[in-house]
């Protein structure tokens, strides 16, 4: 795909979701709305990309996660004032990229 691509990825320190869940910690729901406001301006489109450790492989349940977490990554986004038109794909990749 053409365009900038923004890797945001967090650390055992400092993880950005509850383990497990979809849920953000303030740290990663304050680092989504600051990229989706710095990118509501632009009028590029947006692919939201949504990972997992490698804990649970490439089981049914880390896909399932991994896609709660890009939606919800979209969703907070969307809040911080990103135009939901903007966002063109929201994908689940589980463990298959770090």
């Amino acid at each position: 795909r053409d365009g900038v691509r923004i890797d945001l990825m967090d650390s055992a320190a400092r993880p950005m979701f509850r383990a497990g869940t979809a849920e953000l910690f303030p740290y990663g729901r304050t680092l989504v709305a600051d990229v989706a406001q710095r990118l509501a301006g632009d009028g590029e489109r947006i692919a939201v990309e949504g990972h997992t450790d490698a804990s649970g492989g490439l089981s049914a349940a880390n896909w399932r996660l991994s896609g709660e977490r890009a939606a919800a990554a979209r969703d907070v986004m969307v809040s911080a004032g990103l135009p939901v038109g903007r966002i063109v794909a929201v994908t689940a990749r589980a463990s298959t990229e770090p």
